[in-house]
């Protein structure tokens, strides 16, 4: 009983303490919880369309999203395409739909749909960046990677080469090519230029097994490169040293820095099952540098700033002070666990690209934390002008699939969602915000 009312009586003190925050205005604190001035404005109108995925410039000026809907003389199939517009709703742009181009030989039988993965956007705008599926015949997800400027032109289908198969016999081996079969995460510099890919699978027997693989590339696609991937003997797939298996069976932080220099990601660091740490390297696989001593493979997400000194990562297992948002440094040093004064937890959403400040919700509210001074800072809630709520669904940030970076905020800006009233379904909007003056 004595427990119970503990916390009866915390639950109140938060709900008082976050009633003053929103009560207090921009400029106002409550010990280190601050208000900002925020204004919120609908950018999509998307009728009878579902909107997913957005990914924001790095001037707030550009939005893509994955818009779907029905197909009006079939029902049951969804028709999905990759859009953008501009951050004040105007000019909106169709950059690809499904079943409108043919996949590259030898699958040009079938046509080309919008992947699993959510799109991403060039921190410039100038690039969209999408996985691609091809299924009537071939049922192969994510298979291709798709690379479109954003204004509409210069459209690629780029597949991946698997180096351990061209290297060999493969047909006599039983595989259908030498590819990659799927992609399952990837990353973009600012300017469009640089490509980073986990890739997994192949297009032969399931009893080889299932490998993974870290590539490099150039957007028009020359220039692949692969980083980590194992070699193939006999009937197995065999890794050569350690670090190894990326994003399998644990490590699935990834991460490229804004300016296309350096490359984050998870993998196992010794033959012990659970034994995964993060790992830093140049954009071409050089200085590959172990910058954590977790020993266990719960990285879930992670973010780099633009010039990759900055590290922020989310962790889900029991390792140091447990499950939550951790920084450090690119040389492994200043690891630290975020804490929240309203928040039991810090979940992190996003990082901004200088590395200062990450975003996270508590309740119905967004959280702005600098990650220098700690100071924490409410961003939208309930009051702000202009935020959207329909039969109690409250706004929110983007949904993304799990393990993947999002890039919805600038300095400051930030796309959130949610539902208007007579909707059913979620729309986007931009959330602009003045920092208060904080001592």
């Amino acid at each position: 009983m004595e427990s119970q009312g503990k916390k009866k009586t915390n639950g109140f003190r938060l709900i008082i303490v976050l009633s003053l925050i929103i009560i207090a205005g921009y400029g106002s604190s409550f010990g280190q919880i601050y208000t900002a001035k925020s204004q919120i404005v609908r950018i999509t109108r998307s009728k009878d369309a579902i909107v997913k995925y957005p990914a924001l410039s790095n001037d707030g000026e550009k939005l893509l999203y994955l818009s779907e809907t029905r197909d009006l003389s079939n029902p049951e199939v969804k028709i999905k395409s990759i859009k953008i517009i501009n951050a004040d709703g105007t000019e909106e742009k169709v950059l690809f739909t499904d079943r409108t181009i043919r996949a590259p030989s030898p699958h040009d039988q079938s046509y080309l749909l919008c992947g699993t993965r959510p799109p991403l956007l060039s921190g410039d705008g100038t690039k969209a960046i999408f996985s691609l599926s091809i299924n009537e015949r071939f049922s192969l997800n994510d298979h291709y990677l798709g690379v479109v400027n954003t204004d509409g032109t210069g459209f690629r289908a780029l597949e991946l080469k698997n180096v351990a198969l061209s290297s060999i016999n493969w047909k006599e081996k039983g595989f259908k090519d030498d590819t990659w079969s799927r992609i399952s995460n990837y990353a973009v510099s600012n300017n469009g230029r640089r490509l980073v890919l986990i890739i997994k699978g192949h297009n032969g027997p399931r009893r080889f097994g299932f490998p993974s693989g870290l590539m490099v590339m150039h957007s028009d696609g020359q220039n692949q490169m692969t980083l980590f991937s194992p070699d193939f003997e006999e009937e197995r797939w065999v890794w050569r040293s350690y670090p190894r298996k990326p994003y399998t069976e644990g490590g699935w932080a990834f991460a490229l820095s804004g300016n296309g220099e350096k490359i984050l990601i998870g993998a196992q660091s010794s033959v012990e099952k659970d034994d995964y740490d993060l790992y830093l390297m140049n954009w071409e696989g050089s200085a590959l540098k172990k910058i954590t001593d977790f020993r266990d493979r719960f990285f879930t997400l992670a973010d780099l700033s633009n010039d990759g000194q900055q590290i922020v990562f989310f962790y889900g297992g029991k390792k140091r002070q447990g499950i939550g948002t951790y920084i450090i440094s690119s040389d492994g040093t200043g690891l630290e666990y975020l804490k929240s004064i309203v928040a039991d937890r810090v979940d992190f959403e996003d990082m901004d690209s200088k590395g200062k400040r990450i975003l996270y919700r508590h309740k119905n509210s967004g959280i702005l934390m600098d990650l220098e001074s700690k100071k924490e800072t409410i961003i939208f809630h309930p009051k702000t002008p202009g935020y959207a709520s329909s039969e109690g669904h409250f706004m929110d940030f983007p949904n993304f699939p799990s393990f993947w970076n999002p890039h919805i905020m600038t300095e400051d800006e930030v796309i959130i969602t949610g539902t208007p009233k007579g909707r059913v379904w979620r729309e986007f909007y931009l959330l602009t915000f003045t920092h208060p003056d904080i001592e």
